[in-house]
């Protein structure tokens, strides 16, 4: 996707979003965003993508930490647990537990991953990976705040 249509907020041609009318917020949003990676400092490049986040544009806050972790390899953990939380809030825990283990491995703050990793759990729960997630946590923190909830999911489920 062309930086116009991510933008615009489509994955459409630009000849295709002509007649359709862009998603005002979004577009605005992405816009600041574009224009802090050219003219701002480190610091409103952040923000601009936090603003993402916090409007629920996940697509576009996955697009922007993305390149921030590229042109800021010193917060690419940052930018992996942002993304994470865009992948879990879309209903994505597999991906959200994936860009978190590698947030932890780029030196994220262990609490705050053990906190997404189990809510990416909880988001299993009524789902039949719901035993393979739990396991999955209590191998990556044998000894974490969750571990008796986590401990609960296995033997309920008999294994």
């Amino acid at each position: 996707m062309n930086v116009i249509n991510w933008i615009r907020g489509t994955g459409k041609s630009s000849v295709e979003t002509e007649a359709e009318e862009p998603w005002e917020s979004k577009s605005r949003l992405r816009k600041e965003f574009i224009e802090s990676t050219e003219f701002g400092c480190e610091e409103k490049q952040f923000k601009a993508a936090l603003k993402l986040l916090a409007a629920g544009d996940y697509e576009g806050c996955v697009f922007a930490y993305q390149r921030l972790a590229e042109r800021h390899k010193h917060r690419r953990h940052f930018c992996e647990m942002q993304i994470a939380r865009a992948y879990l809030y879309q209903g994505h825990p597999d991906k959200a537990m994936d860009f978190c283990l590698a947030a932890k491995v780029h030196g994220a703050d262990p609490l705050e991953t053990e906190n997404v990793v189990w809510d990416a759990c909880l988001e299993y729960r009524e789902r039949p990976e719901a035993l393979a997630m739990a396991k999955k946590y209590l191998a990556l923190f044998p000894d974490g705040r969750y571990t008796s909830q986590a401990r609960a999911v296995v033997v309920e489920a008999g294994s």
